[in-house]
């Protein structure tokens, strides 16, 4: 959900380089509600935006469609599925397939997550598990590819609420936001630490769902949360830390994404918006 694509981020990098009904509990104060994104299904068509002469990449191409439902009082599900082949230039083509979903209720205090990964239309990696905040932080349970009970001393938010405050800072003006997020991504042991750049905002001319729309372009760099906690200097954190991998987008505020980027230095897929239509929001059921 921040961004969309997220999740498929140290997928696609480990692929092209190596081949390879729930609690609602009760937020801590002071906490926002979710309100985005609002429920849609996006269909981004996925090309190589640009490599290193080095990369080994020679070309991509696929298409990754994006889907959130619910409401901020039954909570969103979101699925989002990545299909793209790689072409390598020592090495066969490869087609990677990335499935993944979540649940986040609306006051974010937990979150519930599951993904695999398919090569050539085999199953290589699967991840499963469900994450809470807790008083003293963050409780991971995971349950694949092995349970393991995992706890983490920082707080962290989950994607949409990740998702719901960078959309507060650009509406408040603000050009820089930083937390630690936790979206069930990698191995699923540890958060990341997040840090999006917010360019000035315009208004949207495109569609009925963004028409009128003021949007930001963003830039998020997720850093790699334990090599962030031992930075001695956390306020020049960005710059002394190289980010695992990057992504710029259109961020509109109702939470919908165009425009994506997904830099990892040698080379970036673009992800470019090919269909978008509306969905019915959940009833809320008292």
């Amino acid at each position: 959900m921040t961004p969309p694509y997220r999740l498929s981020l140290p997928l696609v990098a480990t692929f092209i380089l190596t081949g390879t009904a729930f609690a609602q509990a009760v937020p801590g104060p002071g906490v926002k509600p979710t309100t985005i994104p609002v429920p849609h299904r996006a269909t981004y068509k996925i090309d190589l935006a640009h490599v290193a002469p080095n990369a080994g990449v020679t070309g991509a191409s696929g298409e990754m469609v994006y889907e959130v439902k619910g409401s901020s009082c039954a909570g969103f599900t979101t699925t989002q599925r990545l299909v793209v082949q790689i072409g390598r230039s020592e090495q066969d083509d490869r087609k990677l397939d990335f499935q993944a979903t979540s649940f986040e209720p609306g006051n974010g205090a937990t979150y519930r997550f599951s993904s695999r990964t398919l090569v050539d239309d085999q199953p290589t990696d699967s991840l499963k598990g469900f994450a809470e905040k807790t008083p003293d932080g963050l409780s991971i349970e995971l349950e694949e590819p092995e349970a393991k009970q995992i706890n983490v001393s920082d707080k962290v938010i989950f994607p949409g609420q990740h998702l719901q405050s960078i959309v507060d800072a650009a509406k408040a003006g603000q050009k820089f936001f930083s937390t630690h997020t936790y979206e069930g991504s990698g191995t699923g042991t540890a958060p990341d630490t997040a840090s999006a750049v917010i360019g000035a905002s315009r208004v949207g001319q495109d569609d009925d769902m963004t028409k009128g729309l003021r949007f930001w372009p963003v830039s998020v760099a997720y850093f790699d949360h334990d090599k962030a906690k031992t930075t001695d200097d956390k306020t020049k954190l960005p710059g002394e830390q190289t980010p695992s991998y990057q992504t710029s987008f259109k961020l509109y505020e109702n939470g919908v994404s165009k425009d994506l980027i997904l830099d990892y230095g040698d080379y970036s897929l673009s992800g470019k918006l090919e269909k978008l239509e509306a969905l019915p929001p959940a009833a809320c059921n008292h």
